[in-house]
């Protein structure tokens, strides 16, 4: 019997933009179904790029999101597609007893196509 490859869903998951959006990443985030953002946004232009380029992101707060990022939060649990997931910016905030399929933090990058 073959193993057949079926298609899933196309997630960008991204962090530590610094308020700079590459070309190359605003290509890939526009072929996916949604963006989970691991903090580190830096300012509220950045997320407005990231929310025209796809209407459904999660996203949480870095260590460098000031002011401006006071409504998002540090920590966010979603389950998405069946699968439950867990988001933080440092991963020492990740917590042991985690229920996660899942998890997500900054200072890093990930792609998986």
């Amino acid at each position: 019997m073959r193993n057949e490859h079926k298609p899933g869903h196309r997630i960008a998951v991204i962090s530590d933009t610094h308020n700079l959006l590459r070309p190359e990443v605003a290509d890939i985030i526009k072929s996916c179904e949604l963006v989970l953002h691991g903090g580190d946004i830096s300012g509220p232009d950045t997320l407005e790029k990231i929310r025209s380029l796809s209407g459904n992101y999660y996203v949480v707060r870095g260590n460098n999101d000031r002011d401006w990022a006071s409504d998002i939060p540090y920590t966010l649990e979603v389950e998405l597609y069946g699968r439950k997931f867990f988001m933080t910016h440092k991963k020492k905030d990740i917590p042991s007893d985690v229920e996660a399929d899942v998890v997500i933090y900054g200072h890093s990058l990930l792609r998986i196509t």
